[in-house]
């Protein structure tokens, strides 16, 4: 229920841009009939229960979709109304008091969406049981009512005429109106059965109690009754003259009704708008063909630019449809399958059934969204990678899905057990499920034990998902040559890693030195990020050292990087690296320095 209500109030929301737009041009055809005001009413109400539009570039609605349909589940909530002031001056306010906290068992935004769908239930229910009592009490009313002729009926009961039902109309007159004024009484609600305007309001009242929660829908009620009544005013008085005209107004005064509340029937013959109908009446003047022409150009113009939704700015994406994957998977299969589970460290790396996967994405039927930037990553999902850089991924919560090549991603909507029936795809291996290629940072362990190494990630790493770098324990597979800081290193492992940082591997099979500082050409490959300070070289070891120093970089530093040399050669003076200039560094101790490099301190340690 409350994906519908989300549903129902972008819709609203949409529509409210083209009901001031209407508004806007209603005032500036006053003096074009009005039959063409009330037909853009019609419109209005087309947008207000057309469940999806074509998407033009003449739109001018900014956002077609402000409230994203998983919002309750998103950590942090967030609009995307498509107008910067707007979101600027809400996402603040929801981003604070509504962000997810995992102390909570429900998102605070679940919680209100609930309410709201409660509420938004209970507006609509007591709308129609007052329209429902409204007639109910109207044919109390003229229940003793006497036939005049054909559908014309006359009541003592009632102050003004007024049509009621809906299947077979009755036209209802004061029993006080005199011979001219039942004559303009009579055209006038003729007009309106001729125009079927008693089913249009009542559509109209229908859609009002869906969107009741929206003012501008109750405007667009509101002026939609007045241009009704005023377009049969039109109709009557066209080819009257003067003095008729002025009879016309005089029946529209005396029928006029004090009406507090907006009824879903009857049409009343001086119901809405007296005043403006008068004068309407009196200064009335036949538009001149150029001016209708104008106004029907004018009205299909805001046609098109509101009854559309806007393009999206993002580049043609239809190659990352996720149908298109099962004939990629028919030429390459899936690589391999990585569950990111919703708790817990350990993400575990497997393979799938190729057919058994292309006939899951077969038997889907997602559609595509659109996430607001702010949408935070799912903490429970898994992700088919089928060839290099090209990945389909199913998350848990929110109930969504991506399909990505390289730096492009597109976004779908999925059903309820799209991402469980993902899951049972999953096959762990028991043997190497994959390796990377990376290059040793540091190694630690002194004599009789076993080295742990930490890696930065060069090729291969798709599978990490937390960071770039890899720490684990084990000894060389290879008898020689033994690995040291600046080897790259291919490792093979088994497919269990632990998400912490730097990502920790526990279960790893080989160890093979690719090359090293050493080699004839090594010229050509990048070292290790290092400095020398006080004629010692201090390496990166990846590592977070803000806990070891004070937290303000804004306090002196014990020196400063002054000069540096290629990223493939070592520092050979004092303030100089092989990865930049103008960092300040912070003494630890004799074996360790921390520098801060983009506003974090790197824990460096003297290379022994």
């Amino acid at each position: 229920m409350e994906t519908l209500f989300i549903r129902i109030l972008n819709m609203s929301i949409s529509s409210g841009w083209m009901i001031l737009a209407v508004t806007a041009v209603r005032l500036l055809l006053k003096k074009a009939p009005r039959w063409i005001s009330a037909a853009l009413w019609g419109l209005v109400g087309l947008r207000l229960v057309m469940p999806f539009t074509v998407s033009t570039g003449f739109s001018l609605i900014p956002s077609s979709e402000v409230v994203d349909p998983h919002i309750g589940y998103a950590e942090i909530p967030a609009i995307n109304s498509g107008v910067s002031v707007i979101d600027q001056a809400i996402n603040p306010i929801l981003g604070t008091s509504l962000a997810a906290s995992p102390e909570n068992s429900a998102n605070p935004m679940q919680i209100w969406l609930f309410v709201l769908c409660i509420v938004w239930i209970t507006g609509i229910i007591a709308l129609l049981i007052y329209g429902a009592i409204s007639c109910l009490r109207l044919r109390r009313t003229v229940d003793e009512a006497a036939l005049l002729q054909d559908n014309v009926w006359i009541c003592d009961r009632i102050q003004s005429p007024f049509i009621l039902g809906v299947f077979k109309p009755r036209i209802y007159l004061p029993s006080d109106l005199n011979e001219a004024e039942r004559a303009y009484v009579l055209a006038h609600e003729y007009a309106h059965l001729k125009r079927k305007d008693h089913l249009w309001k009542l559509i109209g009242f229908l859609i009002l109690t869906i969107h009741w929660f929206n003012p501008l829908v109750w405007l667009a009620y509101i002026l939609l009754c007045r241009d009704i009544e005023m377009a049969c005013d039109e109709k009557v008085i066209r080819d009257l003259e003067m003095p008729e005209k002025k009879a016309y107004a005089n029946a529209l005064v005396s029928c006029s009704l004090q009406r507090h509340m907006v009824l879903a029937c009857p049409l009343a013959f001086g119901e809405v708008g007296v005043k403006e109908r008068v004068r309407g009446v009196l200064n009335y003047q036949k538009p001149a063909f150029w001016l209708i022409i104008a106004a029907v150009l004018i009205s299909l113009v805001v046609a098109v630019c509101f009854l559309t939704d806007p393009k999206d700015n993002e580049q043609d994406l239809s190659f990352l449809n996720y149908k298109n994957a099962v004939s990629l998977i028919g030429q390459n299969g899936v690589e391999y399958v990585i569950n990111y589970p919703v708790s817990g460290s350990e993400i575990q790396i497997g393979d799938t059934d190729d057919r058994e996967f292309a006939q899951y994405l077969e038997n889907c039927h997602w559609t595509k969204k659109r996430l607001p930037p702010q949408h935070p990553a799912s903490p429970g999902s898994i992700q088919f990678v089928i060839e290099e850089g090209y990945r389909i991924t199913v998350y848990q919560k929110p109930r969504i899905a991506s399909v990505q090549f390289e730096d492009q991603v597109r976004y779908y909507n999925t059903g309820p057990d799209d991402y469980a029936s993902a899951l049972a795809l999953l096959r762990t291996k028991d043997t190497a499920a994959a390796a990377f290629q990376g290059r040793i940072l540091n190694i630690q362990g002194g004599a009789g034990q076993t080295p742990s190494y930490l890696v930065e990630v060069i090729e291969g790493g798709d599978y990490f998902k937390a960071g770039d770098q890899i720490t684990f324990p084990l000894q060389n597979a290879d008898s020689a040559p033994e690995p040291v800081i600046g080897d790259v290193i291919e490792v093979s492992f088994a497919g269990n890693v632990l998400e912490t940082y730097p990502m920790q591997l526990t279960e790893v099979l080989s160890i093979h030195v690719i090359r090293d500082p050493d080699h004839s050409d090594s010229s050509q490959y990048d070292r290790v990020p290092c400095v020398m300070v006080d004629g010692k070289l201090y390496l990166d070891t990846g590592m977070d050292a803000s806990g070891l120093i004070p937290l303000s970089p804004a306090s002196s530093f014990d020196g400063s990087i002054t000069s540096e040399v290629d990223s493939s050669e070592l520092p050979a003076e004092n303030g100089q690296s092989n990865f930049g200039t103008d960092y300040g560094y912070k003494w630890i101790d004799d074996d360790h320095i921390a520098i801060y490099i983009d506003q974090n301190w790197r824990l460096f340690t003297h290379d022994n």
